[in-house]
């Protein structure tokens, strides 16, 4: 997990990341958003991962439709995943502004990394949150 913090500002922060970055970073800071969104905001369990080891998770008990949406908490006690507890805004702006970048390309661009359907609805679930 990384945070690419290039710039105070998260659009010449987003613009300033290599092309090879642009959409694997889009994953990652939705990783490290969900991850702090449901520690933050979820009640945490003990579950079986699927190996059979006990393993914490949270849920999102005041919105059900979080729970679907959310990826699941991982890596928790990363220092990315730690600090950007405290940088969700600037998180959030970077992910947004590298969404509406890889939106702005011609998607036959962009078309063997991801769809852009994919990049649209969760730009829109930035949006809502």
């Amino acid at each position: 997990m990384n945070i690419f913090y290039l710039d105070n500002h998260t659009h010449r922060c987003a613009k300033q990341h290599c092309d090879k970055h642009v959409v694997k970073m889009i994953i990652e800071y939705a990783q490290l958003l969900s991850t702090a969104h449901r520690v933050i905001d979820g009640i945490e369990y003990t579950d079986l991962s699927k190996n059979g080891r006990r393993i914490k998770r949270w849920k999102m008990v005041k919105n059900s439709n979080m729970e679907e949406t959310l990826y699941k908490a991982a890596m928790v006690n990363h220092p990315s995943a730690v600090w950007s507890d405290k940088v969700l805004d600037i998180i959030n702006g970077c992910t947004v502004s590298l969404c509406g970048y890889v939106l702005s390309i011609p998607i036959d661009m962009v078309r063997y990394i991801l769809r852009k359907d994919y990049l649209e609805t969760y730009l829109d679930i930035l949006q809502r949150d």
